[in-house]
């Protein structure tokens, strides 16, 4: 089991291209440090958790937390269960706990109509006691804990679970004794003997609902409209996969802060398991045997968008707590059902951090600017001027594999007279790139461009899929290709051959272009943008390739341009880096996830989808690029399975936009340069 849950921006993958920086780590950064600047980051603790000697949980929380809550030691029936009668022990442990590791302690709770022993409200004979003894029974107790704790505990959950999701007070024995004062009781009873600087706090769940909320805004006026102290709200967030709505979180949060009173999200875990209620089945408890990586991801998204939430409103939230920080000693796994096996918080039931752990963490580095991918590169690698070729105007479009020893690097060459050609040319480093020459690939005269070069091994071929025009063609624009044996010699091509990819059926007139090839298993498939924020794939098998394509179907939709860019990833996963277009035509690289190519693209758990963008890149000799555009990233083979790490240098083209200013896109000074990483999530 680990002690410590430091998670390392990224581990340095090992990827072979010769003697270029590897990607230094950044420093490692505990949870309370990611959100040192918003809010606490608590975690309730068992009294079991505190008497043990050896309890790495214990230690992990005091390395991640900065506040804690009590799960029991601090609550009547456990303090004070017979008259006279008190077990401090576990709450003493607590305190010098919270104390030892300079955090926010808060006590839960002082007045709740459970864990509270029935002396408290009745006689020996079984009958209420006055209102009179249950207003001395309750002060005693808040002297108690004043007198024990004091500040010590730097908030109290004063009153928990008073309403009902209809917005009416609970009937319980403090209603049967006190009436509909009781609320406005105990918090009289808190401000007069509990330490001024101890905040008070209302606690309840389902506070996302309509008539509660509105119920517990109105508590809260009432109380400051009478004198009565009430420094925050407590909001329950035993959540789940799908409930509540993130807006209905933030109107709570809004409309709480409103009436005065600091949000507190208390409580918080997400459960993973089917809604139900009765007996264990093994319907209702699906995930005995360990969480499908499918649905953690998916928990951990949920997380990731509920902090983003919260840190949206850091000013009206002081503290966000799990209930507990183990699936092992969840609650959950007992509630709302007895022995089932829920996954609802950050580390799992070996003690490791899970994808909601990352997701978290990652979110508050985001937030701190201490997140996300960052980069460097030298001057371009080629000069366009030195070539003494006055047609040409600009490289762009880049693909590159490593074999032999050398780079062999493919890219289009836009020219005067003829816009668009393939050009070749091969180094054996990066520095040498400068000066070597390219040449004009002579299997084609016509519109032939944006290259992809990869080695296909069912044929022991090499091939270049690209877009390309043809008068003999029908139609005159599609994908294309060509093949060689020898990648080093760029006479060896074959004439480009269409490919017969359809066009989108989506009633656009679109361009469709930007063609990828990517292998999975027994079928390829071509994945294509077509300029109107839509990514499309078509398949065809194995065998077949490059013939047999299946129709186009949309495979994403969102704020993209074009050159979508795919990789699978050591994990198993697919990476996609695809171009975007910012303000003024403005370019830049997003990434997206998905764990099969014909499932959903999302974004990172972070919810950052830039990749490379002008802001976190920095130019050794000055910049040269504030658009970044068409890329691709250096792969660690050379064949049709795109394998790869998002670690590897990525190749890009690039351009000021005060070079393009005025120009139309044919005659943009694209340049060609090489991005190596600095840091990665």
């Amino acid at each position: 089991m680990r002690a410590f849950f430091l998670i390392a921006a990224f581990i340095a993958a090992a990827v072979y291209y010769p003697s270029e920086a590897q990607p230094q780590s950044t420093e490692e950064t505990t949870l309370k440090e990611a959100y040192s600047n918003a809010f606490h980051i608590g975690a309730a603790i068992y009294a079991e958790r505190l008497s043990e000697s050896d309890d790495s949980l214990r230690e992990a929380v005091s390395t991640e937390c900065n506040s804690i809550s009590s799960r029991d030691m601090l609550k009547w029936a456990w303090l004070n269960p017979e008259p006279g009668t008190f077990n401090t022990n576990a709450g003493d442990q607590y305190v010098t706990f919270g104390q030892k590791h300079a955090m926010y302690v808060v006590g839960h709770v002082l007045f709740w109509h459970q864990a509270t022993p029935q002396w408290v409200w009745t006689q020996e004979d079984g009958s209420d006691v006055s209102r009179k003894t249950l207003l001395d029974r309750m002060r005693r107790r808040a002297q108690f804990v004043a007198e024990r704790y004091g500040d010590r505990v730097r908030a109290w959950d004063v009153v928990n679970e008073a309403f009902l999701e209809d917005g009416s007070l609970r009937r319980s024995p403090w209603t049967r004794i006190l009436g509909d004062s009781f609320v406005a009781d105990a918090f009289r009873i808190a401000n007069e003997e509990l330490p001024r600087s101890v905040d008070l706090i209302y606690n309840d769940y389902n506070m996302h609902l309509p008539k509660k909320r509105r119920a517990v805004v109105g508590m809260i006026k009432d109380l400051k409209s009478k004198g009565i102290r009430i420094d925050g709200v407590g909001m329950q967030a035993h959540w789940h996969l799908d409930q509540p709505k993130p807006y209905a979180i933030e109107t709570s949060i809004k409309e709480f802060h409103k009436a005065g009173a600091s949000v507190h999200i208390t409580e918080l875990d997400l459960s993973v398991l089917p809604y139900a209620s009765g007996e264990r089945t093994d319907e209702n408890d699906p995930y005995v045997d360990g969480l499908p990586k499918k649905v953690e991801r998916e928990q951990a998204r949920r997380y990731a968008n509920l902090f983003r939430l919260f840190l949206k409103h850091a000013d009206k939230i002081k503290r966000v707590t799990f209930w507990g920080i183990s699936d092992a000693y969840s609650f959950k796994n007992n509630f709302p059902i007895k022995g089932r096996t829920d996954h609802p918080v950050l580390i799992n039931r070996e003690g490791d951090p899970k994808l909601a752990f990352e997701a978290v963490l990652r979110a508050g580095q985001a937030a701190q600017g201490k997140l996300g991918f960052a980069w460097k590169t030298g001057p371009t690698l080629f000069d366009m001027e030195s070539y003494d070729e006055p047609d040409w105007i600009a490289m762009k479009d880049p693909s590159i594999v490593r074999y032999q020893g050398k780079w062999h690097l493919f890219c289009t060459l836009r020219g005067h007279e003829r816009s668009h050609a393939t050009v070749y040319t091969s180094f054996k480093t990066f520095e040498e790139a400068l000066s070597s020459k390219p040449v004009v690939l002579p299997n084609h005269d016509g519109y032939f461009c944006a290259p992809q070069v990869f080695f296909y091994r069912p044929q022991a071929k090499w091939y270049m899929v690209c877009q390309a025009k043809n008068e003999e063609w029908n139609p005159v624009y599609q994908a294309a290709y060509a093949t060689t044996e020898d990648i080093s010699d760029p006479n060896s091509w074959s004439p480009l051959k269409p490919m017969r990819v359809a066009r989108p059926k989506d009633g656009e007139k679109s361009p469709y272009l930007d063609f990828w090839i990517i292998r999975d298993g027994d079928d390829v498939f071509n994945f294509f943008t077509s300029d109107n924020g839509k990514m499309w794939r078509c398949k065809t098998s194995a065998e077949d390739f490059p013939k047999g394509w299946s129709n186009p179907a949309l495979a994403y939709e969102g704020d993209i341009f074009e050159a979508s860019h795919i990789y699978r990833l050591p994990s198993g996963r697919y990476a996609n880096l695809i171009e975007a277009q910012g303000r003024s035509d403005k370019r830049y690289f997003k990434i997206l996830f998905a764990d099969d190519l014909e499932g959903q693209w999302l974004p990172p758990a972070s919810g950052d989808e830039r990749y490379a963008y002008d802001e976190n890149i920095t130019f050794e000799d000055g910049p040269w690029a504030n658009s970044i555009s068409h890329g691709e990233l250096i792969r660690s083979g050379i064949d049709e399975r795109m394998n790869a790490t998002l670690h590897s240098p990525f190749f890009f083209q690039g351009v000021m936009m005060k070079d393009r200013k005025g120009k139309p896109y044919g005659k943009i000074p694209w340049k060609v340069g090489v991005l190596r990483q600095l840091r990665s999530p």
